[in-house]
């Protein structure tokens, strides 16, 4: 069930503030410069509005990640060297837009899932094979990692931010590689999470 344009918004209750809903691209968070500009615009938006805002991997990331899993399939260990070069640039962004504690909290959460990351791709390479919900989890760290680094730069720039995993959110029919979003508990789900 889509949402058509004209009605009232499940995401809006009597008397709630309209939330706006912001997409950045990978081109637009694709390293600390790029992320730095957007999080100036978010800001700009947020002193006037209420809003969410979501985000796509850094350029370039999901291929690479695709390509990781394709490697694993092969048995062919460069995927770690990609890994490798994906858990750098997001170190990079950490370093350049979050300091202290809330540094090393972020460095510590990005090494936890590039850990975790490394393993998946690790029993691919063992088993040769990469089914479409594994693929899908695989891709799934391009978002999760960048997200989690955003939300602590928004936090970092004193903006209210936090993070929240979209696989809390959206329901979709299962049908991994080819998904169809169930809009109805998927509204249901981020109404109460976003309230």
């Amino acid at each position: 069930m889509g949402h058509k344009s004209g009605q009232d918004s499940p995401l809006r209750s009597e008397g709630q503030i309209p939330m706006k809903v912001m997409k950045f691209g990978g081109s637009s968070v694709a390293d600390a410069t790029r992320i730095a500009a957007v999080i100036r615009i978010v800001a700009a938006q947020a002193a006037t509005e209420r809003i969410c805002v979501v985000f796509s991997a850094m350029k370039g990331v999901t291929d690479e990640l695709l390509t990781a899993a394709g490697e694993a399939v092969l048995g062919d260990q460069a995927y770690a060297n990609r890994l490798e070069s994906i858990r750098r640039r997001h170190l990079d962004a950490a370093a350049a837009l979050v300091s202290g504690a809330a540094h090393e909290e972020l460095v510590a959460d990005i090494e936890a899932r590039c850990e975790e990351l490394s393993e998946l791709l690790h029993g691919v390479r063992l088993v040769r094979e990469c089914p479409p919900r594994t693929q899908d989890l695989i891709v799934s760290f391009g978002e999760r990692l960048n997200c989690r680094n955003i939300a602590a730069a928004m936090q970092a720039a004193d903006l209210p931010a936090r993070y929240v995993d979209a696989r809390d959110i959206v329901r979709t029919d299962a049908n991994h590689g080819a998904a169809s979003v169930d809009f109805e508990e998927t509204y249901r789900r981020a109404a109460a999470e976003l309230a």
